[in-house]
């Protein structure tokens, strides 16, 4: 006699917190953070964290700061010759303390412009703390870690077609890592951009 295959079940939304994941013999509500997939089935998603992670460490390199969420930051820097001071984020909220060449300054005094970091400042021993980030992960950059974590599980050594027969398909993203489409995606968020 066949065996028959284990039948999805569903759990009634009034029960569900958030999405849910329904496969041949799992259901399982995900939340909105998927936290609960990871928790209850972690042998169907082994590497979805780390390449979440991944994809989050290389869109903050390719940024050149932390984007998201508001953090208190510490800015050092000594340089043979004094210069202007631009601080290494974008959506700065406040600067708590500095200090320029050993003496400390009073913060409200400061000019500095939200946007691009740069500041009234100029020195060349600088110690500088504030806060900046956004206060949330702008949607865009979800997105797109989930796009560059999608392209590793699903083509974990740069796989970009496969053919059985006469049927083939090809992969437009082939890896986890950043294409030239996904720098001009994330030009909003790097450092330098002048508004």
């Amino acid at each position: 006699m066949p065996r028959s295959r284990p039948r999805p079940t569903r759990t009634p939304a009034s029960k569900r917190g958030g999405g849910d994941v329904v496969g041949t013999d799992i259901v399982c509500d995900t939340g909105t953070d998927g936290a609960a997939l990871r928790r209850r089935h972690p042998r169907h998603s082994p590497f979805l964290q780390s390449e979440l992670n991944a994809a989050t460490r290389q869109i903050r390199n390719a940024c050149g700061w932390h984007i998201a969420t508001v953090e208190e930051l510490t800015y050092k820097k000594v340089r043979p010759f004094s210069e202007a001071v631009w601080l290494p984020a974008m959506q700065i909220e406040a600067i708590a303390s500095v200090t320029i060449d050993g003496t400390t300054l009073t913060p409200a005094n400061v000019d500095f412009d939200p946007d691009t970091g740069w500041t009234s400042l100029c020195g060349r021993r600088v110690n500088l703390t504030f806060t900046a980030g956004h206060e949330a992960i702008p949607e865009d950059l979800v997105t797109l870690t989930l796009e560059l974590a999608a392209g590793a599980l699903g083509s974990p050594l740069g796989i970009s077609r496969e053919q059985a027969g006469a049927v083939s398909v090809t992969f437009t993203r082939t890896s986890g890592a950043l294409q030239p489409a996904d720098h001009a995606r994330l030009a909003a968020y790097k450092l330098g951009r002048l508004p």
